[in-house]
């Protein structure tokens, strides 16, 4: 919904249409950037004693609480948005890694496929609950029916977003613990970076894992570009931001019994299977509809051709 909103905001101060997708895509890719730098060591010192419980708290509550700071932006304040946006973004993904670490700490091994699954499609339903909320008050506010302008019924997105993920982070900082840990030693920090020296030095061993470890570092990249831009390329395309909403609205609900099935594939086939049986579902999908290029004459099918790669940001 941020996209969306910064795109009017960025037209109101009159930015051109292609010049503010550029700027929201170069937000990106700096917020991008800073985690990528940050990410090796802060996970080399997580390893240590109650400190991936420690880092995780640091990124929720920066994402928390920019995210609910783009609701008192003032309208048409673009720059500040997206400097805000950084933020918030540095905040969303870094908690999100060491929330995805917690995942050995929370199942064995072979559960954990199931684990990251129904986790994943939970998700994924369950944040269309404040989703449906923010669009019944952006409409209402359209219509006429709430007295409160279209920027506050947006903000009030915003507000919303961060209360819904602050109280349904509740239950983890109550019940789950870092169970998988070395001691803390003295000079922490100095030690983990030599500690993440050596794991430089051995992975050149493990040409299979370097490879993948690659691979998905340009994978889960280009899917998040999608995600974040999706909305923003669409407008410019000229679709409106309702039709725009409904699409977000039905990608969360498609991915939810997708993410499912995926995890009870993965436990009678290899994860590997898994996954390239659904980049090949993918790429066939997508081929299939660009050769209809003579039905495909309205924007919304086209953006709606770069959402299923978000299902498979898993």
């Amino acid at each position: 919904m941020f996209p969306l909103f910064y795109k009017a905001s960025a037209t109101e101060a009159g930015v051109s249409l292609s010049n503010s997708t550029a700027y929201l895509g170069y937000t990106i890719a700096i917020a991008t950037f800073i985690l990528a730098l940050i990410g090796p060591i802060l996970g080399t010192i997580a390893d240590y004693k109650g400190m991936k419980k420690r880092f995780f708290t640091i990124f929720f509550t920066l994402g928390i609480t920019f995210t609910a700071t783009l609701a008192f932006v003032p309208s048409g304040n673009w720059l500040m948005l997206l400097v805000i946006y950084t933020l918030a973004v540095l905040g969303s993904t870094g908690s999100n890694v060491f929330y995805d670490a917690f995942i050995v700490d929370v199942t064995t091994d072979k559960r954990m496929d199931r684990v990251s699954a129904r986790g994943y499609g939970m998700g994924y339903i369950g944040s269309t609950i404040p989703f449906i909320i923010s669009i019944a008050i952006i409409i209402l506010a359209q219509t006429k029916v709430l007295p409160i302008s279209m920027t506050l019924a947006s903000q009030t997105a915003f507000i919303i977003t961060a209360i819904w993920w602050g109280l349904f982070s509740i239950p983890m900082f109550k019940n789950v613990h870092q169970k998988h840990y070395i001691e803390r030693e003295p000079q922490l920090v100095l030690q983990s970076f030599r500690r993440l020296g050596k794991t430089f030095k051995e992975i050149r061993k493990y040409r299979a894992l370097f490879l993948f470890l690659l691979a998905y570092f340009f994978y889960i990249d280009g899917v998040g570009t999608i995600i974040t831009m999706s909305t923003a390329y669409g407008t410019d395309l000229g679709i409106s931001s309702t039709n725009l909403l409904i699409i977000l609205f039905a990608t969360q609900v498609v991915a939810w019994p997708f993410a499912i099935l995926f995890g009870k594939l993965s436990e009678r086939f290899t994860g590997k299977k898994c996954f390239m049986s659904e980049l090949l579902f993918i790429s066939l999908f997508v081929s299939t509809l660009t050769s209809w290029k003579q039905r495909l004459t309205s924007g919304s099918w086209q953006c709606l051709l770069l959402r299923p790669r978000a299902v498979s940001r898993r």
